[in-house]
């Protein structure tokens, strides 16, 4: 056997395979199903980011309209706090002017009453709920400059109130033990002066409603991550 002979057959037969994937690739269908299998794998991976971002973005979103709707109820719930507190404050001291039901018998039975309600509003009641608010103010309001000020003006608010409660118990306490405050000028002005720290006590609810519907605003106005809610 010659040597052309010898070395035609394994050239032959590596030549196939060769042809076989030129001319694979080079048929228009070939082409067709690459692009077919390339589209789907990529157009998966980007409709699966795409599914993700938008989960993502729906949850953050979510999460912050829950935010400003506690943030809502914690202004409703410290207005309505603070203002009854303040009511209840006026009227014992309306209880002890001197033109006030003056013709009415039963006045001093609805005295009695007022100051009952006056003791029992400012007990136990005063302190479960103006404990929860601050805890609820720490957790939600989580910007430091708003924090801070939302802080500071509720803080007065307590601290006023409780020199508004010392003073009217020294009023209190003469009015049990018979003293006629509606005729004594010395208790008239003392009650003249609290009921200044009552105005001033709701001006500062006032202010701290505003620092609350601002903080509401800003974050409402900022795009949110669902990670900024998470690491909080």
């Amino acid at each position: 056997m010659s040597e052309n002979q010898q070395t035609s057959g394994p050239e032959h037969s590596n030549a196939k395979p060769k042809a076989s994937v030129a001319s694979f690739f080079a048929h228009p269908a070939s082409l067709v199903l690459i692009g077919f299998i390339f589209t789907g794998i990529f157009g998966t991976v980007i409709t699966a980011r795409w599914q993700s971002r938008e989960w993502d973005r729906q949850q953050a979103r979510l999460l912050q309209i829950k935010r400003i709707e506690q943030k809502e109820k914690i202004m409703e719930d410290l207005t309505r706090t603070v203002a009854d507190s303040n009511s209840t404050e006026q009227d014992v001291l309306n209880a002890f002017r001197p033109d006030w039901r003056k013709f009415d018998p039963g006045r001093d039975q609805i005295a009695r009453d007022r100051l009952e309600l006056w003791r029992k509003q400012g007990g136990r009641e005063w302190r479960i709920e103006t404990t929860l608010l601050r805890n609820e103010l720490d957790f939600y309001f989580t910007d430091p400059a708003s924090k801070s000020k939302v802080r500071q003006a509720f803080d007065d608010i307590l601290k006023r109130r409780e020199k508004i409660a010392e003073r009217m118990s020294y009023l209190v306490v003469d009015y049990t033990k018979g003293k006629d405050v509606r005729k004594d000028d010395a208790s008239q002005e003392e009650i003249d002066a609290i009921e200044d720290e009552i105005k001033e006590n709701d001006k500062s609810l006032e202010i701290l409603d505003t620092l609350i519907l601002q903080d509401i605003q800003n974050d409402a106005a900022v795009p949110h991550s669902i990670w900024d809610y998470v690491t909080r």
